[in-house]
């Protein structure tokens, strides 16, 4: 499993590079901004950091679909998919290694934005006011701050939300090559029904009770979440299995 897990990786890893390119030009020109009291700079490399984090985090989950796509239509799949490997666990490889990389990526530039926040106030008002400003700031948004763990539950719901949509993507490509292959808009069947399945989800995640327990509110929606992914890739596994022809 570890095989190809690092397969899948080795897949993806110009794109995770270019990601990181992208994110440490926009940081260079933001430190050069702030330091130098360029604002022109200061400002483009808050823009551009932002648009790495939100396309960085999306085309990873994008990538990975194509990735399968391109697994199951071409000679890929037959290096692939003859390994004495089942469906379930090459499927599963390529599940995690997304997950991994979707994780990484949001601590990546969560960590950034910390950092750059903190030298941005420090630099500008100094400690002290830099630490009364956060507060205030905080305490708008949020009330009463949230805990670390209740800030984790989010994260991880979130994080889950997400991957789950790329699992239904993989159910739709899965579907579109085996059960639908060489029938009539069968890649607009995929669609429609991937459309429909992600509706279907965040319906029945929106009837959910609402806890007072912000930390237990989101840890019901992640549990649920993940019980619809875990549910996803096994039907897809199954599908592999039974229709699938290299």
């Amino acid at each position: 499993m570890g095989k190809l897990i690092k397969y899948e990786f080795r897949k993806t890893t110009l794109s995770k590079l270019i990601i990181l390119f992208f994110a440490a030009a926009a940081e260079l020109l933001f430190l050069i901004g702030l330091f130098a009291d360029w604002e022109d700079g200061f400002f483009w490399g808050i823009f551009l950091l932002m648009a790495c984090a939100m396309f960085g985090i999306f085309y990873i989950g994008i990538e990975s679909i194509l990735v399968l796509s391109r697994d199951l239509n071409t000679k890929q799949s037959y290096m692939l998919f003859m390994v004495p490997r089942n469906s379930f666990q090459i499927l599963g490889a390529k599940a995690l290694e997304n997950l991994i990389t979707i994780a990484a990526a949001g601590a990546f530039f969560l960590l950034i934005a910390v950092i750059d926040i903190s030298l941005s106030g420090i630099y500008v008002d100094g400690l002290n006011e830099f630490m009364t400003d956060m507060n205030r700031i905080l305490n708008m948004f949020f009330g009463n701050l949230p805990t670390w763990y209740e800030a984790l539950a989010f994260a991880a719901e979130f994080l889950l939300s997400w991957f789950l949509t790329i699992t239904v993507g993989y159910l739709a490509v899965i579907l579109s090559c085996t059960v639908l292959a060489g029938k009539r808009l069968s890649g607009l069947i995929s669609f429609v029904l991937f459309i429909l399945l992600s509706w279907l989800v965040g319906t029945i995640t929106d009837y959910l009770p609402e806890l007072s327990n912000l930390t237990l509110n989101s840890l019901l929606n992640a549990g649920v979440i993940l019980l619809f992914v875990v549910l996803f890739n096994l039907l897809s596994g199954w599908i592999l299995e039974k229709k699938l022809s290299v």
